[in-house]
């Protein structure tokens, strides 16, 4: 089954969009020498052993311990415990925590010295390559790390977030394969499945959008809108997966070329203060966002409401309203966000160079405010006069 017959890829990733593609991974495994990186996760629903088996006769290491947003520590940390073992290539099986772990890894295993804090802190430049080549097997439906050349990378213990964005980073093949996606829990299925949502909302507005990166990001809007509620409350609809598959990688391709914007920026210290999802925290102003980006009168937004089938932003923003209630995202939410009193200090980590710079509409702090409040008093259980 394809969905993509109707779009120009990229060359950089060989894209392999196929149920059931996991069983050619060997295909594209020319390396005897295998670093492959999972998540416990993965090892419990038997997709870690299918790998496994399938390449079967290879010198495989597995490392099944990746864990939610990437700590720099633990990344240096392997980087360490790995180098010099001279893999051939690295095989990542997961969502993009682990895609992004095995990018990160891609430059720690090729570099004589290890400078990644010193890079994101001071500014040091990276030495180049030789970056270890890999291959990404996505199990979970949002991020489109298998199709970007950048990786997220977060500190938690000085509340940072940072990205690693060099063109090597790419995974030389991606398989996806939906079926990999049907045992995902539901909540896992949501939170990523409103990230690919937020990244192609956000790709269509960027200020660096292309004819092509529209093309994508409105095609992974418009799949995401059909197939998220289905899948979250039908998990086993086999095509439904197959199309909120196809709406993560025309994401990831949309956001490869845009880059994301204020939402994004936002959620980053929601995650790291508060715990809340990636997806989720970014999903949770992208209403507010839009109708803030609309309020100057932008055809621009107005076009892409046009171009998703609505009459109007207000209509738009209602249909992204009715998801997130159908799906079960604001309740979550209600249980995560804090009080007005705890959230609205996080407004000055909320603007991020690169992300916030990149709205079609320059926010200042105020506005953020003003959009934390707004997004809030959304939630169920939340009156205006409450604060507590």
């Amino acid at each position: 089954m394809t969905f993509l017959s109707d779009f120009q890829l990229p060359e950089a990733t060989k894209i392999i969009f196929e149920e059931g593609g996991v069983s050619r991974l060997s295909e594209f495994v020319p390396w005897e020498s295998i670093l492959l990186v999972t998540t416990e996760g993965a090892t419990r629903r038997g997709t870690t052993e299918a790998v496994k088996s399938v390449l079967s006769g290879k010198d495989l290491e597995v490392f099944d311990g990746i864990t939610p947003e990437p700590q720099l520590d633990a990344l240096e940390r392997m980087g360490n415990q790995y180098r010099g073992r001279n893999f051939d290539g690295i095989v990542a099986v997961g969502g993009g925590s682990t895609i992004d772990t095995a990018k990160i890894l891609s430059y720690l295993l090729g570099s004589s010295t290890q400078n990644l804090r010193r890079h994101f802190e001071n500014g040091e430049e990276l030495e180049g390559g030789p970056f270890t080549p890999i291959v990404a097997i996505p199990t979970t439906a949002g991020t489109g790390s298998e199709v970007t050349s950048f990786a997220t990378v977060w500190d938690g213990s000085n509340y940072k977030k940072y990205s690693l964005s060099l063109r090597d980073l790419a995974p030389k093949v991606a398989i996806l394969d939906s079926q990999l996606t049907w045992d995902v829990p539901r909540s896992l299925t949501l939170s990523t499945g409103l990230d690919a949502l937020c990244q192609g909302i956000e790709s269509a507005w960027s200020r660096a959008a292309t004819d092509a990166s529209m093309m994508w990001a409105l095609r992974a809007v418009s799949l995401t809108l059909e197939s998220l509620p289905k899948v979250v409350s039908e998990g086993s609809d086999g095509q439904m997966r197959a199309k909120m598959l196809q709406a993560s990688l025309l994401a990831g391709l949309a956001i490869n070329v845009t880059k994301t914007t204020l939402p994004h920026s936002i959620s980053y210290p929601l995650t790291m203060r508060f715990g809340v999802p990636h997806g989720l925290a970014c999903a949770f102003t992208v209403v507010q966002v839009l109708e803030f980006n609309a309020a100057d009168g932008s055809e621009r937004i107005l076009n892409i409401g046009h171009e998703l089938g609505f009459s109007s932003v207000e209509d738009l923003a209602n249909e992204l309203r009715m998801l997130m209630k159908r799906t079960g995202a604001l309740d979550w939410l209600a249980t995560l966000i804090p009080s007005e009193d705890q959230l609205v200090p996080i407004t000055e980590e909320t603007i991020t160079p690169g992300r916030a710079d990149n709205n079609p509409r320059t926010p200042s702090f105020g506005d953020v405010e003003a959009i934390l409040r707004g997004a809030r008093k959304e939630l169920p259980g939340v009156i205006d006069s409450i604060s507590r």
